[in-house]
């Protein structure tokens, strides 16, 4: 369902979702689109990742011998 026709609720948890980002992301790649079209979902997404990898390390125990 595009984002544009959803409910107002489903849209706004939607923004939360980095697979939305993702989406637009690759919809501006295949429509040839640059500049910050392409760069801000790119940017969302890769802060999503870094954030789960900082969650992630978080998460994890300490081994010193």
């Amino acid at each position: 369902m595009p984002r544009d026709q959803m409910p107002d609720v489903l849209h706004a948890v939607s923004d939360w979702l980095p697979l939305s980002y993702a989406i637009d992301a690759v919809a501006a790649v295949a429509a040839g689109d640059d500049g910050w079209d392409l760069w801000r979902p790119m940017l969302v997404v890769a802060a999503f990742t870094a954030g789960a990898l900082v969650l992630a390390s978080l998460t994890l125990r300490r081994r010193t011998p």
